[in-house]
This record gives C-alpha cells, structure tokens and sequence, in this order.
C-alpha cells in the first residue's frame, strides 16, 4: 500500500486553499457574488445605529454668553479705578473657573438636576464669553443667565467686604497717627523743602499732623458709608445666552454599518468554505 504524499502548505497557500481567494480580482469576485448579503447587513447594521441614537442618545445643546466688564468710574471714588476693577473682575474668574461654585449655584438652585449632565467652560472662540453644554430637558439659557448672576454676586459682595476692610485698617492706621500727633502736640505737617512744599510719603504718617490726620479720618468714614451703601450695579451682560443643538457626529450608525460589513464579509467567507468543501 502506497503512502500519499501530502505537500506541506504555507500560511498564505492554506488560507487560499480554504477560502479559495487565489487572486484580488477573485476574492472581490467572491464577495460581488454575494453582493446582496453584503448589502443587507450593512443596512441592518447601519439602521442598528440609527435606532440607538435616536432611543438612548441624548440630545445636547449648548448656549454662550458674552459678558461685559464694569466701568473704571464705578471703582475711582473708592480709590485707584483700574486696580481696583482689576482686583473684582479677578475674583470673578476665580468663581467662574471653580467646579465648587458651580456646584453651589445648583444645590442652591436646582436640587434635583444631575450636575454631571451640565459642562460648563469659557468659549476659547469669543473672548469674555462662557459656553454651557446640556441635555434637551433642561433650560440651559436659564442656567448659565442664573449662575453668571450669582458669581457676578458672590464676587461684588466678596469684593465690597475687603474694600470695606481696606478702609477700616486705614482708619485705624490714620487714628493711631492722630493719637501721636495729639501727644507730642503736632497741629501741623513737618514738611520737606524740595521743588515745592510737600508731605514725605516714606515718612510716619502722624508727621501730617492733626489738622490732616483729622481730616483723612473724616474723609475715609465718609468713603466707608457710601461704600456700605453702594451695590456695584451695573449691566454685566454683553450678549445674551443663545442655544443651538450640537451636530451629531453619527458615529453610531458608521459604527454599526461597519460592523454589519464585517459580519457580512465573514458570513461570505463561511459560505465559500462550505462551497469548496462540498466540491471536493
């Protein structure tokens, strides 16, 4: 009894031999034969999709707003207009920048709505401007107008307590000077001769004597009570928020499609094995 001989096949030699693909033109051949396989399971897939954004995808918005810096003039009665605006639009970014304020603003606000589903960021397109990211139930314009207030709030009232504690320790300081300057009896400022007559800044301050003293203390109490009475209100919205729904990207439905195209390919594969089997 004669032993067949069995030729030893490579990889590439095996994988034809199973799926009979020996050539491109032929394994595209194959695969046209079955274009209509092809061609449904792509649809499945691509409808499979379709169907999973439009039941579990949530639609997202987003809206902007642009706001608007406060005026110099609303800060120079109290001091150096530009550093102190400064200093309160500072403590704005501060509170706009911080997820704990956010977080505050909708416990205080919106109790039962899930802060995960909210983005808030500022809009690197449009300067000065904040963008909010929400699903379709909810009011997003509502919610940005709202938390832009209460940080624009927060931060004026926050501002205000240290100007006013600004002024105090000033008062406190001018008092103590007038003290020493009633103790060793100076009525009036010890000057320096120069280009003209005038107070040493670097000096003590009970060198201005009581006469200035005095009327530094009434000035700034004057400051203080209308500081104590003054709400910093001004119009700090530039734009008005406005929605827009974000695009889709369909990811879904390419990812379907394409997984209904592998499918389809291999199912064509596994018929082409079965054909060639049944020929042998």
């Amino acid at each position: 009894m004669k032993n067949k001989k069995f030729k030893k096949l490579s990889h590439d030699e095996y994988f034809d031999e199973i799926f009979n693909f020996h050539s491109l033109d032929n394994a595209i051949f194959k695969i046209w034969k079955h274009k209509f396989l092809l061609i449904l399971f792509t649809l499945i897939g691509f409808s499979l999709g379709h169907i999973y954004d439009k039941k579990m995808v949530i639609d997202n918005y987003q809206t902007a707003i642009v706001l608007k810096h406060p005026s110099v003039q609303m800060f120079s009665p109290y001091g150096d207009g530009n550093n102190l605006r400064t200093l309160f639009l500072s403590k704005i970014s501060l509170y706009l920048h911080s997820n704990d304020n956010f977080e505050d603003f909708l416990i205080l606000n919106y109790k039962d709505l899930n802060s995960s589903s909210l983005l808030f960021a500022q809009n690197k397109e449009i300067k000065n401007s904040y963008i909010l990211v929400y699903p379709e139930n909810v009011n997003g314009d509502q919610i940005l107008t709202g938390y832009i207030a209460f940080t624009n709030k927060k931060a004026l009232a926050e501002f205000k307590l240290d100007l006013i504690m600004d002024i105090k320790n000033k008062i406190k300081k001018y008092e103590n000077a007038y003290e020493i300057a009633t103790i060793i009896s100076l009525e009036n400022p010890i000057v320096t001769m120069r280009d003209s007559v005038v107070i040493d800044n670097e000096a003590p301050w009970f060198y201005q004597g009581q006469k200035v003293l005095g009327l530094q203390i009434v000035h700034f109490n004057q400051i203080l009570r209308k500081i104590e009475k003054d709400f910093f209100e001004y119009d700090f919205i530039l734009d008005k928020s406005n929605s827009v729904l974000l695009k889709n990207n369909n990811y879904n439905q390419i990812l379907g499609m394409l997984f209904g195209l592998l499918v389809s390919i291999l199912l064509i594969n596994f018929l082409n094995i079965l054909n060639n089997k049944k020929s042998k």
